[in-house]
């Protein structure tokens, strides 16, 4: 056995090769061993579409062997029942029928498997089987086989005959109904289950058939008087008994009684097939009134409100209760009947949309029946009332969910709506706490121009007590020598911060003013051109303080120039007459004399000019306020925002004075911090003095004249920068 299956799984692991001659590489042996493995398995796909080729190549190349035959139609009709998709399958038609011609028993039982799984594959194989001969070829082989095959024989022509009228014509033409007939006899369970298969596919719409077929009733009766319940022979009598003459022979023979008890007792494909025969033995007023006198309206009531509903049982079921109703002996029993009046009034009830015509028909078929009985009007008129009264309950629960629905689609709407005058509000209190903290913002810009202003003040009285600090330590020259040095770095870092606080204003002016014109071009003309003209004014303000502070510069460094040449050559003159041991420390003194006049000068200027530039940022805050006051009173509500953006433009602007103020603060303290290390440097320096206090009181007299010459350059240098007058900046 495993040597077995070993060379079937080499063969089924291998091409299939075929010769010219049609011969193959594997034998004959291996080829029936592989279709009987196939055959003897039940296949899947997998296993169905890889042998497929190896059956077909085995089948042609061995015609005539028996065993390859025999197992490769049965290996065939596995695959063809495995997978009804597999490439070529068409192509295995011609081979089957050759078979039924030409081969023992066992084969023709083989190819009568595999007819029948090829006809139930596809229709269109079907119907090439039809074309080649097989209608003809399957009676004939069955009837010159024995009792083994007969099985597969009715399978075949059941396969043959289902769903196709032609097939139904040519199977009845060449003898399929008298061999049918006989095999219901045979006593053999499968037998007669497929002859029973066999008798409705032959008998299903085709009129020619039925006399034929009719004959099988008697043999149809014993075979339920063994098997009440047998599914296929009552699938036999349902398709003999749409026959007027079959009926009346059905209902001698207590067909009814038999129908009745296995519609209520057996399985559900038993118990449909029964309904339907009890259905078209209705058809007959005699058997009408059997079933009626048997209750079957009660039974057919039962079944079709039995759950899970089925629309085929219901449709039997109604056409039964039709039929029971055309017989005048059933209607009085039947309109009493509460069941079957709730029944109509459900169905009726029911939408015309998804309700078959003819079941609709068979409905009011039955209701018309049951009407030409006067005690059955009055129950049928409540089941009509009570139709009509659902579908108006029904027409109602229509518009009121319609009405439901417009009502939602409205209230939606003003839900959404809510939402919307919510937002608006809760967007009105956002804009109304803007406007709060905007107020609060000027109120602190207000505070913060106030606090510059004392600043400033400040600053001014600070510069006071710096230059009375500086006329003191001009009548030191120790100290002046000290002072000159730490003037010189204060000098350079003053100067640095003024030309960076001048550019960093400038810049922060430009941009304020390109900011505001920017706004005022959103806002009322005449809030622009107040605007405009206040950006003129503060354009040339500080075009003339920069001209006439590098006019006042050049003039002051020129005069300082001519008056350290004038002292040089007064020392030079001093030296040349003094003695030879103070000739070195005359030139010292004169250098350091000249160093420091000219420090202190230096540092003068510088205080001059923070002092002025102190000034007009005073001057341009006052006139940044009055600008906001003016434009304050000149906006309305809407221009709110423009003022609040201006407000902190000017907030920005002074929030950049106030930085160079504290810059310029902290090279003041700079300035005290050396001028008390000064003190410690002027106790060694008046060691050295004492040395040469006899130059000094010497050249004291040219120091008071040159004093004097100073302080009126000083002094005339401070005119000018005191009488720079600020252009009127009022719009």
């Amino acid at each position: 056995m495993n040597d077995l299956l070993k060379r079937v799984s080499k063969l089924l692991g291998e091409p299939v090769v075929v010769d010219a001659e049609g011969h193959t590489a594997a034998t004959a042996e291996d080829l029936a061993a592989l279709c009987w493995y196939v055959a003897d398995q039940d296949p899947d796909e997998e296993l169905a579409r890889t042998a497929f080729p190896h059956v077909i190549a085995a089948l042609r190349a061995y015609p005539k062997d028996e065993e390859v035959q025999k197992w490769g139609y049965g290996a065939l009709a596995e695959i063809a029942h495995a997978d009804k998709t597999i490439e070529g399958l068409a192509d295995a038609p011609p081979l089957v029928l050759d078979a039924l011609q030409s081969h023992d028993e066992a084969c023709v039982e083989a190819a009568f498997h595999a007819v029948a799984r090829l006809a139930q594959a596809h229709v269109a194989i079907q119907t090439s089987l039809g074309e080649l001969g097989a209608c003809e070829h399957v009676p004939d082989a069955l009837r010159l086989s024995g009792h083994a095959i007969k099985a597969y024989g009715c399978m075949a022509v059941e396969a043959l005959a289902a769903g196709s009228a032609v097939h139904q014509k040519k199977l009845g033409d060449r003898g399929s109904c008298p061999l049918i007939v006989d095999a219901l006899k045979d006593g053999n369970v499968d037998v007669e289950r497929q002859a029973c298969l066999a008798l409705a596919a032959l008998a299903s719409g085709c009129k020619a058939n039925h006399s034929k077929l009719s004959k099988g009733l008697p043999s149809l009766m014993e075979i339920l008087a063994k098997r009440h319940h047998d599914e296929y022979a009552w699938l036999a009598v349902s398709a003999l008994a749409d026959n007027a003459r079959n009926q009346r022979e059905l209902g001698d023979q207590d067909i009814c009684g038999m129908a009745m008890r296995t519609a209520d007792a057996a399985s559900a494909t038993a118990r449909q097939r029964a309904l339907e025969v009890m259905a078209n033995l209705a058809a007959l007023p005699c058997n009408s009134k059997k079933l009626g006198d048997l209750g079957a309206f009660r039974l057919a009531v039962k079944l079709a409100r039995q759950e899970p509903t089925d629309e085929d049982r219901q449709a039997w079921s109604v056409m039964l209760l039709r039929n029971l109703a055309e017989n005048g002996g059933n209607r009085e029993a039947m309109g009493r009947d509460l069941d079957l009046c709730a029944l109509l009034g459900e169905q009726l009830s029911r939408d015309p949309a998804g309700v078959a015509e003819d079941y609709r028909d068979n409905l009011n078929s039955v209701v018309r029946s049951l009407a030409t009985v006067d005690a059955n009007v009055q129950r049928l008129a409540f089941v009509c009332g009570e139709r009509e009264r659902r579908q108006q309950v029904t027409q109602e629960r229509d518009d009121a969910i319609a009405d439901g629905h417009a009502r939602l689609a409205v209230q939606q709407a003003a839900v959404a709506k809510l939402a919307e005058v919510q937002q608006e509000l809760r967007e009105a209190e956002a804009r109304e706490g803007e406007l709060a903290q905007q107020a609060a913002a000027d109120r602190a810009a207000a505070a913060e121009v106030t606090a510059v202003r004392e600043e400033l003040q400040r600053e001014r009285q600070e510069a006071q007590v710096r230059e009375g600090a500086a006329a003191e330590l001009v009548e030191v020259r120790e100290e002046l020598q000290r002072e000159r040095q730490e003037a010189q770095a204060a000098a350079a870092q003053l100067a640095a911060a003024q030309q960076t606080a001048a550019t960093e204003l400038a810049e922060v002016r430009e941009e304020l003013q390109q900011a505001r014109e920017a706004e005022q071009q959103a806002a009322a003309a005449q809030l622009a051109a107040a605007q405009q003209t206040a950006a003129t004014e503060l354009a040339e303000v500080r075009e003339a303080a920069a001209a006439q502070l590098a006019a006042a510069q050049q003039t002051a460094a020129t005069e300082l120039a001519e008056v350290r040449e004038e002292l040089q050559q007064a020392r030079e003159a001093e030296q040349q007459a003094a003695a030879a041991q103070l000739a070195t420390a005359q030139q010292t003194a004169a250098t350091e004399l000249a160093e420091v006049r000219e420090e202190l000068q230096q540092a003068r200027d510088v205080e001059q000019q923070a002092r002025k530039l102190a000034d007009v940022r005073s001057q341009l805050v006052d006139s940044l306020r009055h600008e906001m006051a003016q434009a304050r009173e000149a906006a309305t509500n809407g221009q709110r925002e423009l003022i609040v953006q201006q407000a902190k433009f000017v907030g920005q602007e002074l929030g950049q004075l106030r930085r160079e103020i504290g810059g310029l603060q902290g090279k003041i303290t700079e300035l005290k911090e050396a001028k008390e290390g000064l003190q410690g440097v002027i106790g060694e320096r008046e060691r050295e003095v004492e040395g040469l206090q006899v130059v000094v009181n010497k050249m004291r007299t040219e120091r008071k004249q040159e004093k004097e010459r100073v302080s009126r350059l000083a002094d005339e240098f401070s005119e000018r920068l005191l009488g720079i007058k600020r252009p009127r900046t009022d719009p």
